[in-house]
């Protein structure tokens, strides 16, 4: 017998693919088995998958640079477990993890139908009857707990063992549901170290990261003045950036780790880009765009560094710059909030 973990892991996402392989490790360290349940929504299979053939010319550069961002997931993502994906769940052998752990992405929001309206992901699905379920970092995103619930969320939900989530919302929705606390817990990114493996394409001269979107014509030429003023280049990834010096497109996840670990600072607008700044103690300025603000609120506050962000449609200025990317205003890790994570984690398992 064996711990699931069920989330959202196919795709090429950075954050997707780092918190799944690190819940599977944070299991795996505290003397579980553990494995990726390689279940996925049929809507998110149709999304990701990568068509080349017959396409609009448009519509072919789009579906080009998503194979390409997509190529360098398939070998790590296959890695994190042995069974084949199946967008069936009856198909999955549930009575064969003697617990599943759901999480930590946006899998609780039942208010969008692409991708939330699923009741497996809340334990709510009739071949899942004889599985107990646990829950670590889930989120219901930007959806309202506060009107009546769909019949699946408030079953599924009151057959959790155990409530430890992203965000105050995703806590108030278990709170409407079951009449439970949760307790707020790290993203699994932060609760131990990524495995240091370099990238061979890395900038060997020093380099100010952008990650995200966000950064339009006028944010890039200031930051891209900046970045020479300082005597660094400008490297964008996955998301392009005009100014950059050079844009990283096909990357698998661990490079894209070596990339965070050795940059000088980071411009980012998403929430695992801001985690990975701050894990790695990185001047860092985090530009909000839509549902980034709920997502990213907690780290923000519990790490202090409500200065560093830049509303939506704000300019870059170079006073925001000067101080926002100073080489000696790192970010630190919250480690007692880690410790309380981890220690949360090890008390669902038991």
């Amino acid at each position: 017998m064996q711990t699931g973990i069920l989330t959202f892991h196919r795709g090429p996402n950075y954050g997707g693919f780092l918190q799944a392989w690190h819940m599977r490790e944070a299991v795996r360290s505290l003397g579980h088995e553990a494995t990726l349940v390689n279940y996925q929504k049929d809507f998110h299979h149709r999304m990701e998958r990568v068509r080349l053939k017959g396409l609009h010319p448009k519509a072919l550069k789009g579906s080009l640079l998503h194979y390409l961002k997509s190529k360098p997931f398939a070998q790590p993502v296959a890695e994190l477990s042995d069974h084949a994906f199946s967008r069936d769940a009856t198909s999955i052998d549930w009575r064969a993890f003697d617990r599943i752990v759901v999480g930590a992405d946006v899998v609780w929001d039942f208010s969008n139908p692409t991708h939330g309206t699923d009741p497996v992901f809340f334990g709510a699905h009739p071949s899942q009857a004889d599985t107990s379920f646990v829950a670590y970092a889930p989120s219901c995103g930007e959806t309202a707990v506060d009107g009546e619930l769909p019949d699946f969320v408030t079953s599924g939900l009151n057959r959790f063992q155990a409530f430890n989530v992203r965000d105050e919302t995703t806590a108030a929705l278990v709170k409407k549901a079951t009449g439970k606390e949760s307790q707020l817990v790290v993203d699994p990114t932060w609760l131990q170290e990524d495995p240091d493996i370099p990238y061979p394409k890395r900038p060997r001269s020093p380099y100010a990261l952008v990650y995200g979107h966000g950064v339009d014509v006028h944010r890039a030429a200031v930051l891209s003045q900046h970045c020479k003023k300082r005597g660094v280049k400008l490297v964008s990834c996955a998301f392009p950036c005009k100014t950059a010096d050079r844009f990283i497109l096909s990357i698998d996840p661990f490079g894209w780790v070596d990339l965070f670990r050795r940059a000088e600072c980071v411009v980012t607008s998403t929430f695992h880009g801001l985690l990975y700044a701050i894990k790695y103690n990185k001047p860092v300025i985090f530009m909000v765009r839509g549902p980034s603000r709920s997502k990213s609120k907690l780290a923000i506050e519990r790490c202090g560094i409500s200065d560093r962000v830049i509303e939506e449609g704000e300019p870059f200025t170079e006073e925001l710059l000067d101080f926002a990317l100073n080489p000696a205003r790192g970010t630190q890790l919250p480690e007692a909030w880690i410790r309380e994570s981890r220690e949360r984690l090890e008390a669902s398992l038991r």
